[in-house]
């Protein structure tokens, strides 16, 4: 919640254009309204700023945290989001229609979706969406997403209050996190800021990488909980050993294959979620996603195929190939986007005329400074011989105002002004009658004229601007007293340009003419204090050395004893933190197992290929049709009468041939036959017409495969299974 700020009252005036109507939400770091727009004459959405920790003043006025230089970087990075989304031409997005500062904070204002309700109340109202209505508004949230990031926009706070339905199955994405994002990365606090459930691990972490899996996982966890009820738990809480309840349980009703989908999409680690909207949309529209390898054991044959081939090259990354190399961090203030000039604070002088670029402005020495007959020239002092103010004169219509006491004045002489001799009125109502404010700052060069309004922005009345700022903060006027843009940052590389906002302890890129290491791509608009700066500039997320590959950002922090994974891609994706050698991680991204792991690796080989057999995949002799093929011994009851030896045990799925060729004797296998295995480890099987005993020997089962010959035991056991799930026999047991 915004805390206890409370909201502006309903009627006020925003930018002389659109009045404030009733409340329609407000969260962590803002109040949204329904407003009306009295140029075009319908309705709208205001979104006001008004972070946790901002207080309301007198006439509307909002005290935002932190100082003036912080508070004027929140509001940049909420008009620079509003600027750039309103330059683009996406289905599912309520376009904003203005952004502008007022009342000590920012504005922006959007078209306003009549009779639209957000997801959140949806939930509350009618619970639990059927499949196929959560999987359509969360592929219409991806449409939108996809076009977001092709420009690279990250939403960065997609949860269902801030998503609308419309009437005609509509669905809008609102309320952009950019400014949300850079407030919680400057004050730490994103646990608090973001909502619990939503945000994955690295949103929650100043030093995470964001990118567009980021909002694929904030789309999954609505998707669960559209189809749950409730949002999963959060990623701390996950990260923490909590567990994400399976939606297979929850709801029954839905195919696996989505299950597994939304599960992708919401796992911890981002570089093993699907990377890209359109990945993520490709795999609810076919509700399948293989992320871990196969247990068949054909999978097993090639992998041990390939673990008697494998090798690796020293600085070749595992993940794709390329080249890792050893990075140390950059020199303290050296420029990340260049990586060779130095970010130095730029000298812009405080208090120039940003109109002349050369008088300094100063508050005109008048307690009423425009005169209120002409309402167009400054009141100039009139002092006596003991240097006291007698009075204040227009030198345009001649209008005299004489001090008279108890803060009032009085029309000494009336000029040209219209005004009445002896008219006299309080400051309050001489400065109303002028129509301009106590303060007025003023060149003394060029003589141009800046009001200061309530919220702290000077405001040009002379001359009429001509280059589209009208209000700016003082500072802002300095920046364009120095030829800069008002929203320029207060520091810049000395080599390439590239201009940042610092507080000292923490640093904003906020443009800069050319990326060569794509660090403004992956980081404009982050804020990070200097040391990290020093990582993030290299490629490297985490403050250690480390090795990093600069193709694919796979990044590895060194240790004592081997390397520890700090983020990944593909089958690497999956164990982040794990430290190993840089051939097991080579291993690992072949889907080949470590060194310690291969000896249990055999052995779930030899055991993928037994629960093969079992299933009847897999049989026994050269034409592999047979189920058994090997010593044993018998007992048969037949009508009464008894037989028994030893001999070979052949077995099909349809026969059992017991001692030797020419004294074979026969049992027919048909459906519905009882078996099970006795306490001496024999087969006992019980037809119509005989009941037959069995003490078979184990068998090796010998396989030419892939990876090579492989000799794998069969027991009782197994051929018991063999006989149960394909001959359909009853198990008595």
């Amino acid at each position: 919640m915004s805390g206890d700020c409370p909201p502006l009252p309903e009627g006020s005036l925003l930018a002389g254009r659109f009045v404030v109507g009733p409340v329609l939400g407000r969260g962590a770091f803002g109040i949204a309204y329904r407003g009306e727009d009295l140029r075009w004459g319908n309705a709208c959405a205001i979104k006001e700023l008004a972070p946790k920790g901002a207080r309301r003043l007198d006439q509307g006025l909002l005290e935002l945290p932190g100082d003036k230089a912080y508070r004027r970087k929140l509001r940049d990075r909420l008009l620079a989001e509003a600027e750039r989304v309103a330059r683009l031409k996406v289905p599912g997005l309520l376009r904003p229609r203005a952004w502008f500062v007022q009342n000590g904070t920012a504005y922006v204002v959007s078209d306003h979706a009549e009779g639209a309700v957000s997801l959140e109340r949806r939930l509350s109202d009618r619970g639990p969406l059927a499949a196929d209505e959560a999987v359509e508004i969360a592929l219409k949230l991806l449409d939108t997403l996809r076009e977001l990031h092709r420009v690279g926009i990250l939403h960065r706070d997609v949860k269902p209050s801030n998503i609308l339905l419309g009437a005609n199955r509509e669905v809008w994405l609102i309320d952009f996190g950019a400014a949300l994002e850079w407030h919680a990365d400057s004050v730490g606090s994103h646990s608090v800021l973001f909502t619990p459930g939503y945000a994955p691990p690295e949103q929650l972490d100043p030093r995470g990488v964001r990118g567009p899996a980021t909002d694929v996982y904030a789309v999954a966890a609505t998707l669960f909980e559209m189809l749950a009820g409730e949002p999963p738990p959060s990623s701390e809480q996950r990260v923490a050993g909590g567990v994400l309840p399976s939606l297979k349980v929850l709801r029954r009703d839905i195919d696996p294959s989505l299950v597994e989908a939304i599960e992708a999409g919401l796992d911890l680690a981002p570089e093993s979620r699907p990377q890209t909207a359109e990945e993520f949309a490709a795999l609810l529209r076919v509700g399948a996603w293989n992320g871990s390898l196969s247990g068949d054991w054909r999978d097993f044959d090639d992998r041990a195929a390939r673990l008697e081939k494998f090798r690796f090259s020293r600085w070749q990354c595992p993940c794709c190939g390329g080249v890792l190399e050893r990075v140390h961090p950059l020199r303290a203030g050296v420029c990340p986007v260049c990586r060779s000039g130095r970010i130095r604070r730029r000298e812009v002088p405080r208090g120039v005329c940003p109109v002349c670029r050369s008088g300094a402005l100063s508050p005109w020495p008048a307690q009423i400074p425009v005169c209120p007959g002409c309402r167009a020239c400054l009141l100039r002092r009139r002092r006596g011989l003991l240097q006291k103010i007698e009075g204040l004169l227009c030198e345009g219509c001649g209008l005299f105002l004489e001090a008279a006491g108890g803060g009032r004045w009085r029309v000494a002489k009336s000029g040209q002004s219209g005004l009445r001799v002896g008219d006299e009125r309080s400051l309050s109502e001489w400065l109303e009658a002028s129509g301009r404010p106590a303060v007025v700052q003023v060149c003394g060069d060029c003589l141009a004229e800046f009001d200061q309004q309530p919220d702290g922005r000077w405001r040009q009345r002379k001359p009429e601007p001509s280059r589209g700022w009208e209000s700016l903060y003082p500072e802002e006027w300095d920046f364009v007293a120095a030829g800069l843009e008002p929203g320029a940052g207060d520091s810049e590389c000395d080599a390439c340009g590239a201009e940042y906002l610092s507080d000292g302890d923490r640093v904003t890129l906020v443009g800069c003419h050319r990326d060569p290491y794509g660090f403004a791509e992956r980081h404009q608009g982050r804020s990070f204090d200097w040391e990290h700066l020093r990582w993030v500039g290299v490629g490297k997320s985490s403050p250690r050395e480390g090795l990093l590959c600069q193709h694919c950002r796979c990044e590895f922090d060194l240790t004592a004893d081997g390397l520890r994974l700090v983020h990944g891609s593909g089958p690497l994706a999956r164990a982040p933190q794990r430290n190993l050698s840089l051939e097991d991680w080579h291993r690992l991204a072949q889907g080949l197992p470590t060194a310690e792991e291969e000896e249990a690796f055999q052995d779930r080989f030899d055991e993928a290929i037994v629960q093969a057999y079992e299933r009847g995949e897999i049989g026994v002799g050269r034409s592999g049709r047979m189920v058994w093929d090997g010593p044993c011994a018998w007992r048969l009851e037949r009508g009464g009468k008894w037989s028994e030896g030893t001999g070979r045990l052949r077995a099909t799925e349809t026969e059992l041939r017991l001692g030797r060729l020419a004294r074979d004797q026969v049992v027919s296998l048909q459906s519905g036959y009882e078996v099970r295995q006795t306490d001496d480890d024999g087969l006992l099987i019980r037809t119509p017409s005989a009941t037959l005993r069995l003490w078979p020997r184990p068998i090796v089962l010998n396989l030419r495969l892939a990876s090579g010959t492989r000799k794998v035991p069969l027991d009782v056991g197994s051929l018991l299974e063999r006989l149960r799930r394909n001959t359909g026999f009853r198990d008595n047991r």
